[in-house]
């Protein structure tokens, strides 16, 4: 079976787990939404494998002059309810401050209610150029190889050189429109800093000028009283509260003020994605 076969078949099973309606009637209403936010009809749209928490569609447009303009849409497998939906807007935010620094791909258009085209949730952005690295890094010579490991060690260099207020996750800080078909407006000062995920719908607290070793046991103290009734858990939050005294006994530790740095909790293979310049 080819390769395209596999991610259709992929494709086709998760819509059947997750009784979704087909992608033959579906891809209709995504061309009705471009049509409203004001993209015009799509000359393509393509079925593609989605993640575990959305559903992605691509779409193309042909211009007269031979040049075609790449996009996707991003939408929850599962339509949230009106707490989470805010969650589309911080992500929109998110990304919109990012791009000041690094090369993510454009948001062009998101709804946070249901009222469109596709009765979702939704963000459209421009489409990246490329494979993931875990796709092709078997294919590539060594030259190549050593070419995407200095490329990904700039990568790195540059997401930790954007200082954070505080430690913690980027969200929203100000609110933003429940829809819009133009981001560019939008500033990237609506962007706050919140306590990591203690779970889907509350945050840990911030840690403001702290140590790393404040933070470790502010974290693992949240997690010790949010599984106070797993006996289990709560012995291993226990357990690496412990692993840390016994680290800053042995000066593995630094007690200093550390600069909260941006971070990427999920830079995989499968994540980033890499495309051949013509000349390299």
């Amino acid at each position: 079976m080819s390769q395209s076969s596999d991610s259709d078949a992929a494709s086709q099973a998760s819509t059947l787990e997750d009784e979704q309606e087909s992608f033959e009637t579906f891809q209709l209403k995504v061309i009705q939404l471009c049509i409203d936010i004001g993209l015009g009809a799509p000359s393509e749209v393509e079925r593609m494998t989605g993640g575990s928490f959305n559903r992605i569609v691509g779409f193309a447009f042909s211009s007269p002059n031979g040049q075609t303009s790449r996009y996707v849409i991003r939408i929850p497998r599962f339509p949230f309810n009106s707490t989470r939906a805010q969650n589309i807007g911080g992500r929109v935010a998110v990304l919109v401050y990012l791009s000041n620094y690094l090369p993510v791909a454009k948001v062009v258009a998101y709804n946070c209610t249901r009222e469109n085209a596709i009765k979702s949730q939704f963000v459209v952005q421009e489409r990246l150029p490329g494979q993931s690295i875990e796709s092709v890094y078997d294919t590539l010579l060594v030259e190549e190889r050593l070419q995407l490991t200095a490329a990904i060690a700039e990568l790195v260099q540059s997401i930790e050189s954007v200082l954070i207020p505080q430690f913690g996750r980027l969200v929203l800080s100000a609110p933003i429109p429940e829809a819009s078909h133009n981001v560019s407006q939008f500033s990237s000062n609506e962007i706050g800093v919140a306590g990591y995920r203690l779970n889907v719908s509350t945050d840990m607290p911030t840690t403001n000028k702290e140590s790393l070793l404040s933070l470790l046991r502010v974290m693992c103290k949240s997690r010790k009283e949010e599984d106070e009734d797993d006996n289990e858990l709560r012995g291993y939050w226990q357990k690496l509260q412990e692993m840390i005294t016994e680290m800053e006994s042995a000066d593995l530790l630094s007690n200093m003020k550390e600069e909260a740095r941006l971070g990427h909790w999920d830079l995989s293979a499968q994540n980033v994605l890499v495309d051949k310049v013509d000349g390299v």
